[in-house]
């Protein structure tokens, strides 16, 4: 395959040209981060919000540079979907931690 130097859809996922598919499945999850990405994939989000998503995805290259437009089209949403699909372990654990915590205290 020649090398893409835009990234490209497959499905409904985004894959960057600063990180392709098969890279980035390690992210480091934080909270904070994921709050801002996972706006993005519900409704009633704003143009603000949209636009501070795109500048950490961006930064965290799941986004190439440039890409921050303030417009939720295809490619932001399909990021997003690839941060949420590489840190739901770790989201899902940080949910139970707040549910289970001081249960067993």
């Amino acid at each position: 395959m020649a090398e893409n130097k835009e990234g490209y859809m497959d499905g409904q996922i985004f894959y960057s040209a600063a990180m392709p598919q098969g890279m980035g499945d390690e992210t480091v999850y934080n909270k904070a981060q994921s709050d801002t990405i996972m706006q993005v994939l519900q409704s009633g989000v704003t143009r603000e919000q949209v636009l501070a998503a795109q500048k950490l995805m961006i930064r965290l290259g799941y986004l190439d540079p440039g890409m921050d437009d303030n417009n939720l089209g295809p490619k932001t949403m399909g990021a997003a979907r690839r941060y949420s699909s590489n840190t739901s372990g770790d989201q899902m654990m940080d949910a139970m931690k707040g549910i289970f915590e001081g249960l067993f205290d």
